[in-house]
């Protein structure tokens, strides 16, 4: 899966889409994920797949990580980042 994990007002959640491991091997895509206030979002090559609905601030508690997750053995990117 996909996941955009922040805490926001208050208490750490996550977004998380099911994925198609297919559509990403061996090829470069786009990801990207944004919070405007009432709604998380993750698209995949300008494409919407995911949203949830939350509210609140983002809150500065914890380091930003992309494609890792320091406190839980077993999650990382499995790939390349670029730009």
């Amino acid at each position: 899966s996909v996941s955009f994990g922040a805490n926001i007002g208050g208490g750490y959640n996550e977004l998380d889409v099911s994925i198609q491991t297919s559509d990403f091997l061996n090829k470069w895509v786009h990801l990207a994920a944004t919070y405007d206030g009432s709604t998380k979002k993750i698209f995949k090559d300008g494409v919407l797949i995911g949203s949830q609905a939350a509210t609140g601030n983002i809150l500065p508690t914890s380091i930003l990580g992309i494609g890792y997750a320091a406190d839980i053995n077993g999650e990382f990117l499995n790939g390349q980042l670029d730009e």
